[in-house]
């Protein structure tokens, strides 16, 4: 149980003191609380409403009813109180949210965010290859070409060599592909209301705005960094 510093008033000075020394310490919205195991609390407050004299036995007496005591247990939960409301956490917890919202909208086709992700940048950028598609989706290329290999085998995506480099190719989506597209956009709809909708509309803005600023001055920071860079030569030849 937490009781508030201000909240120790029941006790008489004796418990309060004891009480100060013995149970671990946490904050919470800038209040100093008490963690209190067990009965400890309830037996503490009826010895001091009755005004029973408590000597320091028989205040450890009652310790033992609660959880061990442990040196720097204060600091174990102001660590905790910091990891909660650390940044990576919480980007890693958005993603958890981001990622039962993506599964459920888009269960109408059986597509992962990084296929979703390359299908609708090949659908934008028709002819492009493999290296400019990592960079645009922001998809390491491991992760990129088992991508395409997966989209090609299902028949959404068209792989074209690149003559003037045979190491390269040039992907385009299929008429299946687009069909899978038109499909998702409903779902797209859904997953975007799903993750700004418990916001206001100012804190919507605020949000994307404050994303984009992060993920533009941290770019480097990626292991998939984009790059919005194509090559021309074979944007050019796939519009002849």
């Amino acid at each position: 149980m937490l009781i508030s510093a201000d909240a120790m008033y029941i006790f008489n000075g004796q418990v309060k003191a004891w009480v100060a020394e013995k149970m671990p310490l946490c904050s919470c919205a800038g209040q100093t609380l008490f963690v209190l195991f067990g009965d400890t609390f309830e037996r503490c407050r009826k010895l001091a409403v009755e005004g029973a004299a408590m000597d320091k036995e028989s205040m450890e007496e009652i310790s033992e009813d609660s959880e061990p005591d442990h040196a720097n247990s204060g600091k174990k939960y102001d660590l905790y109180d910091e990891m909660i409301a650390h940044p990576a956490h919480l980007i890693r917890r958005s993603y958890q949210i981001f990622q039962a919202g993506f599964d459920e909208d888009m269960s109408v086709v059986n597509i992962t965010p990084v296929q979703w992700i390359i299908l609708v940048t090949v659908s934008s950028f028709p002819g492009i290859d493999m290296t400019s598609l990592a960079g645009f989706a922001a998809v390491d290329k491991t992760s990129c070409g088992r991508a395409v290999a997966k989209l090609s085998e299902r028949g959404y995506l068209q792989i074209s060599p690149i003559l003037e480099d045979l190491r390269q190719k040039r992907l385009s989506v299929t008429p299946e592909g687009k069909r899978v597209i038109d499909q998702t956009r409903p779902g797209v709809s859904r997953l975007r209301e799903r993750l700004l909708g418990v916001l206001t509309e100012e804190e919507q803005i605020n949000l994307i705005n404050a994303l984009q600023v992060f993920v533009s001055r941290n770019n480097e920071l990626s292991r998939a960094p984009q790059r919005r860079k194509i090559d021309k030569k074979a944007r050019k030849k796939s519009t002849t």
